[in-house]
């Protein structure tokens, strides 16, 4: 904007020369008169075009660096991200990461329990056999709208059912045996026998086994 009244500042002046020039002195010539006039919107002209490529090339320098100013604030952004994950270092004694993610399973997420008198129990459901442990800090961050929810992931293909919670900066997960016809009622939910369970932190993912 300042470039542009520094323009208009200038051809302003200009057009004043330009016509002091052409109503000057009355004895000089008439093609004289036309020849300054011609000279000087030539130059006016080049000056103006000259003004002109200098603010583009200005504004476009200015975009670009705007540009690369962004990419790299961006870049530092991730860094700085990446760098906080790994600086919570792995437990000593652990039994293993809950590193995988839970997209890569096919999880059928039903919601609300029939007859389910908190509220706060969700039922889910696969087929796929997989150790739920190594998924369940990724089922939390995705399934989870509260801490005080309690979810169920029943698991058809090895006929476990899962209690999956929050607490004290855990995700529990207890595997119970999966009891026939369970699903359709919260009364008879996580009603097998316990196999395992599983504290994950959910700072980092360590798996601790404690039962």
């Amino acid at each position: 904007m300042k470039n542009q009244k520094k323009i208009f500042s200038f051809l302003l002046v200009l057009s004043t020369c330009i016509s002091l020039s052409a109503c000057g002195n009355s004895a000089e010539s008439e093609s004289s008169t036309e020849n300054s006039v011609s000279v000087a919107e030539t130059q006016t002209q080049a000056t103006t075009e000259t003004i002109t490529e200098a603010i583009t090339t200005e504004e476009e320098t200015t975009e670009s660096e705007t540009e690369e100013n962004t990419t790299e604030s961006e870049t530092q952004e991730e860094t700085t991200e990446a760098e906080t994950e790994e600086q919570i270092p792995h437990r000593d004694g652990m039994d293993g990461i809950s590193d995988k993610n839970i997209d890569d399973v096919n999880i059928d997420f039903k919601g609300n329990v029939n007859n389910d008198v908190t509220g706060n129990w969700r039922l889910a459901e696969t087929s796929d056999n997989i150790e739920i442990q190594e998924y369940a800090l990724s089922y939390y961050n995705k399934y989870f709208s509260d801490d005080s929810e309690i979810h169920y992931l029943i698991n058809f293909s090895n006929n476990q059912t899962v209690c999956i919670n929050y607490w004290g900066g855990f995700v529990d997960a207890t595997i119970h045996e999966y009891i026939s016809g369970e699903e359709n009622d919260a009364k008879e939910l996580g009603g097998g026998d316990v196999i395992a369970e599983y504290w994950i932190y959910a700072d980092n993912g360590d798996i601790q086994k404690v039962k």
